[in-house]
């Protein structure tokens, strides 16, 4: 937007000078051989007279176009940046990563330590369920969807059954799921107290012909 508050001339030269600082082993600066270029050179180099160079510079410059670092050498400052940003992505592309990412990644880490923390708690959890038995892989599907199911042995039904003091027969029951590879309906089976409850449910609508069970065995 500056650049347009200065005259043609002084953006004709402009050009020239971007031209030159596009080559340039420092890219954004305008020198040659690790040397600045002279008022004297830019303006052989532009076609024009010293004074001419001269002036249009420092109507540039008035213009905040361009800025001079610690050496006043005359630099442009987005050219410079996004070099710097380009060296700063290939470095980091060479080892794997995107340096924007990185460096957000780092600054969180910094900021809330125990972010690493529960990354890799979740990256453990997962890899230990995997490990676990899940086959057929588990794209698409949420992490804490995937739960390895451990039917119950006689004893732990017998005790739980015991325990909530329900009435139907743990034999029947481990008998039923067993044979039909603890599935209900077309659904694998997660929780096998939630059926418990359910066939306590179904038992207690039986009509009451004996009623004469004791809890004797618990």
């Amino acid at each position: 937007m500056t650049l347009r508050l200065c005259s043609l001339a002084a953006r004709g030269l402009w050009v020239e000078m971007l031209a030159i600082m596009g080559i340039s082993e420092k890219v954004g600066y305008l020198q040659i051989g690790g040397r600045p270029i002279t008022t004297e050179q830019m303006a052989v180099m532009a076609g024009v007279t010293v004074d001419q160079a001269q002036e249009r510079i420092k109507e540039l410059e008035l213009n905040g176009v361009f800025s001079r670092d610690e050496n006043g050498v005359i630099f442009n400052r987005r050219m410079a940046r996004e070099f710097i940003e380009f060296q700063e992505a290939s470095e980091c592309g060479k080892r794997g990563g995107n340096p924007v990412l990185k460096r957000k990644n780092q600054e969180s880490i910094v900021q809330n330590p125990e972010t690493r923390i529960q990354k890799l708690e979740a990256t453990e959890g997962l890899r230990d369920t995997l490990k676990g038995g899940v086959k057929g892989g588990v794209k698409g599907k949420a992490i804490e969807d995937i739960k390895t199911f451990i039917p119950p042995t006689l004893q732990e039904l017998q005790s739980y059954i015991c325990e909530q003091k329900y009435t139907f027969s743990a034999e029947a029951f481990l008998a039923h799921y067993e044979t039909n590879g603890w599935m209900r309906g077309k659904s694998k089976i997660k929780d096998w107290k939630a059926c418990c409850r359910t066939w306590h449910l179904k038992d207690k609508e039986k009509p009451t012909i004996t009623k004469e069970k004791t809890w004797t065995s618990c």
